[in-house]
């Protein structure tokens, strides 16, 4: 039987909200690919002021805060989120997995800065105790962090 981790329903959720791009394939080659950017400014365990907002829109995912989720993402994903608002139905069922999804447990463990991006590393848990890393892409707009796209593996694949 499978189950919703290895089904993918990760990624419809980041396809739908734009917000994550999550899968169960292992910090293998596509982990590997995201943090092979050049050489920027370190960023600190914490992640900086970059990452203060990624575990601001962690938090209001973690509690299905849509307010939360718009003020912390770049504005791209934001009207997406908003047109897919439009569907209140599948909306809903969005935010309820992108919640399900979302580590338990996630801690910025440093990063680069770029100026106006920045890249994340992140470790963390899920509810049943497995790991997962990944790294989160920072954009500034307005002169404020935003979440750009959110990349996590787990070690189950």
């Amino acid at each position: 039987m499978h189950t919703l981790r290895s089904i993918g329903l990760r990624s419809l959720a980041a396809a739908v909200l734009g917000v994550l791009a999550l899968s169960a394939i292992g910090t293998g080659a596509a982990l590997a690919a995201e943090t092979a950017a050049p050489a920027g400014n370190a960023l600190p365990a914490g992640g900086g002021e970059p990452g203060k907002v990624f575990m601001a829109n962690h938090a209001a995912m973690k509690a299905g805060d849509v307010d939360g989720m718009l003020a912390t993402v770049v504005a791209a994903q934001a009207a997406q989120m908003r047109e897919a608002q439009k569907s209140p139905e599948e909306f809903n069922g969005m935010i309820d997995m992108m919640k399900a999804f979302a580590p338990a447990e996630i801690a910025v463990t440093g990063g680069q800065d770029f100026g106006d991006r920045a890249e994340l590393t992140l470790a963390g848990k899920h509810d049943d105790g497995s790991p997962t890393a990944g790294v989160a892409r920072m954009a500034k707009e307005g002169g404020a962090w935003k979440v750009e796209k959110v990349n996590m593996s787990s070690g189950d694949g």
